[in-house]
């Protein structure tokens, strides 16, 4: 019964599976046809349940991105990317790869990832716990099942904080829980670097709980990046990147 809404896929043949009878029947609706009815191997069948389930846990963080809703990490599957079907945003369909079906993607780097977040910015960028992933940003091409990847840009580990994106950067706060990285996209090295901006102010910075992005349409001064710290402290950045202007203050 875990199998209903799940795949069956042998022989060149897709079923969506809809309906459990007993052990040996279920019933289901053609994906892709057939080409006979001649019984197929066991060994030479999957068979695939949902990826979410009650039992199997739901994703805990989302963006958007191309008109497709994105989702990640469930309790079964850490490092799961799901992406919708373009303007169609509760359909996550994946059995085939039409340029606007469903995207699914499973980023790993040696040891477990653990998506934590989620950034929409000039690409998708999935902030883990091992470290950050950027789908291609080059490329004007809208993303597609086949030509969807998520590329490692650094082993910067992200703790349990949204990221925000402000003054073309993005900001988070790493495994540590105590350390400010920013992320910027260099042409020149055709990836995201990072910079650890705490070390400028490391007395000032205590295991924030909470951050968020301030901009603020009057002025001049720049864009914040408000963090709230564990000892009930407000930590404030104030960002210029094109004059150069990069300051914490309480």
């Amino acid at each position: 019964a875990a199998m209903v809404g799940g795949l069956y896929e042998g022989n060149g043949g897709i079923v969506r599976l809809t309906g459990y009878t007993n052990p040996t029947t279920m019933t289901g609706y053609t994906v892709v046809a057939f080409p006979n009815v001649n019984p197929i191997r066991g060994d030479l069948s999957f068979l695939g349940e949902p990826a979410w389930s009650n039992t199997r846990g739901w994703p805990k963080t989302s963006s958007f991105l191309q008109n497709r809703f994105v989702l990640a990490n469930s309790a079964s599957l850490p490092n799961g990317v799901w992406q919708s079907v373009i303007n169609d945003v509760y359909n996550f369909d994946d059995s085939q790869t039409l340029a606007d079906d469903a995207i699914s993607y499973y980023p790993e780097a040696g040891n477990m990832t653990v998506v934590q977040s989620l950034t929409a910015a000039r690409s998708l960028i999935a902030h883990t716990s091992t470290g950050n992933y950027s789908s291609p940003v080059q490329s004007e091409l809208a993303l597609t099942p086949t030509n969807f990847v998520l590329i490692e840009q650094n082993k910067f580990g992200v703790g349990s904080l949204q990221p925000v994106f402000i003054d073309n950067q993005i900001f988070f706060v790493d495994r540590s829980g105590n350390n400010v990285i920013n992320m910027i996209w260099e042409f020149t090295q055709s990836s995201y670097v990072t910079n650890n901006i705490s070390v400028k102010a490391s007395s000032l910075i205590n295991q924030p709980i909470d951050m968020t992005a301030f901009a603020e349409p009057t002025s001049v001064d720049g864009f914040y990046v408000l963090f709230v710290n564990a000892d009930g402290s407000l930590c404030v950045l104030q960002t210029l990147h094109e004059e150069n202007i990069l300051a914490f203050s309480l």
